[in-house]
């Protein structure tokens, strides 16, 4: 009564003369604690579902994230992750440029994101839709890294193949000579 009960309820019970921790037996005192403790029982159901859906998400997105990391690891599926992973950028960086009718921005985040220049003109950015943008966007991207890719292969191959070979498998340190490009 003392924590659920109305002010009303708390007014009448010192008109009656009620003390603390007397024992109430009355009909309309009984159903109204009834209605209270029914209130208090909701609301308590209410938060406990909130928060079996709030961990039914969270479990749901930590699966998607071990998922990925195992690919990652293990090499599986990884040239789909980085494909879907190169669209979406593409896709929020020519969305997002695309309705700010901003091609000088656009142009900084193709090179921010992607390190290269833009494969789409400013008069194509403004003649063509997003899809389409999106598309030629991705596939100059996925392109500009699979070229990446295949060159880091041809010069840091060599260099693992000799320390394999000749270092009798002492792997403590491999020095790889390339660089990002930025002169220092």
């Amino acid at each position: 009564m003392r924590l659920f009960g109305s002010e009303r309820m708390a007014k009448t019970m010192d008109r009656l003369g009620m003390k603390e921790g007397e024992v109430i037996q009355h009909s309309m005192i009984s159903k109204s604690i009834e209605r209270a403790q029914k209130k208090v029982e909701e609301n308590a159901f209410g938060v406990r579902k909130r928060l079996l859906e709030y961990d039914d998400v969270m479990n749901a997105q930590r699966e998607v994230i071990y998922k990925r990391r195992y690919n990652a690891l293990f090499g599986d599926r990884l040239a789909v992750d980085i494909a879907n992973m190169v669209y979406d950028i593409a896709e929020v960086v020519t969305e997002t440029n695309k309705q700010a009718q901003d091609y000088k921005n656009f142009e900084f985040e193709i090179m921010r994101y992607f390190s290269m220049s833009s494969p789409v003109s400013e008069a194509e950015f403004g003649s063509k839709n997003e899809q389409t943008i999106t598309g030629i966007v991705y596939k100059a991207a996925y392109q500009h890294y699979k070229e990446k890719m295949e060159r880091t292969a041809t010069e840091v191959y060599p260099v693992i193949k000799n320390v394999y070979e000749n270092d009798e498998r002492q792997y403590k340190r491999i020095a790889v000579p390339f660089t990002d490009g930025i002169k220092l």
